[in-house]
């Protein structure tokens, strides 16, 4: 029991100091100007603003408290058992989103993503408002082909291109923030291998694609429209002469001078397929990664520099929050074993909030005398918090990490909760109202 709570204080600390980290950020900024105006103490100065930098890195927050974890553990449980429960941890996922993050980032297949949905947002006359419109239905839906992860880096990096860069007011910034992660979160729903917070109970509760459809599926359709139609109406004098500029981004200038031949763009399509058909088998995809990045080599004159730093703190940051997860189930179990139906879905979305909605759903295998409706609610509840926190659902910190920038590196928390909160709740709504 000691061990238990232990752990769980060392959990929340880490949820704490994720939430603090944009302020960690502010000060970090504040003492490296300091290197500059006091030259006097600039060895420190740069030494502290360093530290306080990295502690500011969201992707590493998990990770830096791995460290008391692994302290206590040790302590407490000895060097065998923390040896044996590391090692009985599984971390295809987080390897896998290290993955398909290099990926989707690179040149031809953002090239290609960007000239699909232009067929779309023509629709539209090829306005930011229709880009915004097709970028944050179409791109969330996506998730049902190529997992959230993919679809997450997809449709953020779009709206860094085409959405972002037109200085929209701090309001409209992080509503499309909270309707991103809220749509990715659901986007999905279609099939059981789309998100790890299905695939884990798609088989113990024998859940298929056509049951995904029946409960979830056009629930989501209706939702999606529904949040991204009522925000368009909210915002839409925002678009208001608004055009895209005459200059051309880099990317977009090296697409002009050095066209991607298209049997490029296919290989690395198949890349994209064969990599999301294995991402279960990391020998597999791990494998094809590798040749992924010889072809990549191979073809550099079309190719632009690789994202394999914010890639790989991605994959560490899933990773740690496996490790931390699943161990809150001693709480956790008890607190939901007993509940009501609909107490299982409030208390399965505020959990999912703080916990990952990955970790709850996994951990309600476990309670026993659940019913099949019960585990709908279970992952009502838990898919429809996944926009509220940068934790709540893992390919949040895939958005995170892509617009950070265009918040001027600092993305406030409450302001993306308050932004994620109708969406969240008309989902939550749905769920629960046509069950």
């Amino acid at each position: 029991m000691n061990f238990q709570i232990t752990s769980t204080v060392i959990f929340f600390l880490a949820i704490i100091h994720t939430f603090l980290t944009p302020q960690l950020r502010v000060y970090s900024e504040k003492l490296s100007r300091l290197v500059k105006s006091h030259p006097e103490k600039k060895e420190r100065y740069y030494f502290f603003s360093e530290v306080i930098h990295l502690l500011s890195e969201v992707e590493v927050v998990l990770g830096i408290w791995l460290i008391p974890l692994l302290i206590a553990f040790t302590y407490l449980r000895g060097w065998n058992e923390t040896i044996a429960y590391l090692n009985s941890r599984q971390y295809t996922q987080a390897i896998y989103i290290t993955v398909i993050l290099v990926v989707i980032g690179s040149r031809p297949i953002i090239t290609f993503a960007e000239k699909t949905l232009e067929w779309v947002a023509r629709l539209g006359g090829d306005s930011p408002g229709a880009w915004w419109l097709t970028i944050l239905i179409a791109g969330p839906l996506l998730g049902a082909i190529i997992k959230e992860p993919a679809a997450m880096a997809l449709s953020a990096i779009l709206l860094s291109k085409k959405f972002y860069p037109f200085n929209p007011s701090r309001k409209f910034q992080y509503a499309t923030l909270g309707l991103l992660f809220a749509n990715i979160s659901v986007g999905g729903m279609f099939t059981t291998f789309s998100s790890r917070a299905l695939f884990i109970v798609a088989d113990k509760w024998e859940w298929d694609w056509i049951y995904m459809l029946s409960k979830f599926g056009w629930k989501v359709v209706i939702g999606l429209t529904l949040s991204t139609g009522v925000y368009y109406l909210i915002f839409h004098k925002e678009f208001k002469n608004k055009k895209f500029p005459a200059t051309l981004s880099a990317l977009e200038k090296d697409e002009a001078e050095h066209p991607t031949p298209f049997w490029i763009t296919l290989v690395h399509l198949a890349f994209v397929a064969l990599i999301v058909i294995t991402s279960e088998t990391a020998p597999l995809f791990i494998g094809i990664f590798l040749i992924f990045l010889a072809f990549w080599r191979a073809t550099s004159f079309y190719q632009t520099p690789l994202h394999l730093r914010s890639a790989i703190l991605i994959g560490f940051f899933f990773g740690s929050l496996i490790i931390h997860g699943e161990l809150q189930g001693w709480w956790i179990i008890p607190l939901m074993q007993d509940l009501h139906y609909f107490q299982v879905m409030i208390v399965s979305f505020a959990l999912s909030a703080f916990v990952d909605n990955a970790i709850v759903s996994y951990i309600t295998i476990d309670i026993p005398y659940y019913d099949d409706l019960k585990h709908y609610f279970v992952i009502a509840g838990a898919m429809s918090a996944g926009a509220l926190t940068v934790i709540a659902n893992a390919p949040n910190l895939i958005g995170h990490a892509i617009l950070r920038s265009s918040f001027k590196g600092k993305i406030s928390f409450l302001a993306l909760f308050l932004g994620a909160l109708i969406p969240s709740l008309t989902y939550l709504t749905l769920f629960w109202v046509f069950q």
